[in-house]
């Protein structure tokens, strides 16, 4: 997950997260998906979130239970 800029507070360890997206094996469905932050990784810019997100999520934004938007899902390897 990628952090958005601007936000007041980000969301801490252990939170609740959620990522919404178009996963292809769902042809264009839309699917929601629930996990918890579980770790600032060494990039800055990159959080890691317990949770599933398929093939075609990436760019989906993540919102915390505020329903803020504080992340875009972003595929690492």
């Amino acid at each position: 997950l990628l952090p958005v800029r601007g936000w007041k507070t980000f969301p801490s360890l252990g939170e609740d997260v959620g990522w919404f997206g178009f996963p292809a094996s769902l042809n264009g469905r839309p699917a929601f998906t629930k996990g918890v932050l579980s770790a600032f990784l060494d990039d800055p810019l990159c959080v890691l979130a317990s949770g599933v997100a398929y093939p075609g999520m990436s760019g989906g934004p993540v919102i915390d239970q505020r329903g803020w938007v504080v992340g875009v899902i972003a595929a690492y390897f």
